[in-house]
Order: C-alpha cells, then structure tokens, then sequence
C-alpha cells in the first residue's frame, strides 16, 4: 500500500514539472516511476546474483521477514526519482530563454 502512493506522489510531482515546464507529461510520468523501479530492480539483480554464489547469504535473505530490505530499496528508488527530478527541474530551468522578444524592443524606436 505505501509503495502505490509513493508512485501517485513521484507521479503527480512529475506531471506538474513536466506541465510547468510545456513538456509531454505523461512521457515524464513514466519516466519518474521507471527512475523509482530500476534501481529497486538493480538491488534485486544484485542480491539475487550474489545468493546465487554465496549460500550463506541466500539462508540470510530466506530466513529474514524482508522488511529492512524492502524499506532500504523504497528509500533508494525514492532517493533516485527525487534526484531525476531535481535534475531535470535544474535542467528545465537553466535553459536558454527566447531572445526574439528582446531584440525586438529595440527596433520599434529606430523605425
């Protein structure tokens, strides 16, 4: 359940970025909740490869109730779709404004 409105709140954030900023919304809708799951799936490639060589581990991960992990790789995708916001909200930002508006200012009081 807390997983789903982690998704509704990554996903609301990004539409209005995206809405603020004139892009396709729902294309960075997406795109926030696929910078949530992949590194959540990384962890699991990861954890699974290394249970695969390390019997040890494997009877840690089969004994234990799974909560520290699944709350460490909630944090850790949250983490990453706050970063890929900030990132493109930096990006958005800094981008270069349309100056056609300016030059033509100018060009009203010569003529």
């Amino acid at each position: 359940m807390l997983a789903i409105l982690v998704i509704y709140f990554i996903g609301r954030y990004f539409f209005k970025l995206a809405e603020v900023h004139g892009k396709s919304k729902w294309v960075y809708v997406i795109l926030g909740i696929v910078s949530y799951y992949f590194p959540i799936f990384i962890i699991g490639l990861i954890i699974g490869i290394w249970s695969i060589f390390d019997e040890e581990t494997f009877m840690w991960i089969e004994d234990s109730n799974f909560t520290i992990i699944n709350y460490g790789c909630m944090f850790i995708g949250a983490l990453s779709a706050f970063v890929f916001y900030k990132l493109l909200s930096k990006k958005w930002q800094n981008k270069p404004q349309n100056f056609s508006e300016i030059e033509e200012i100018g060009k009203n009081e010569i003529a």
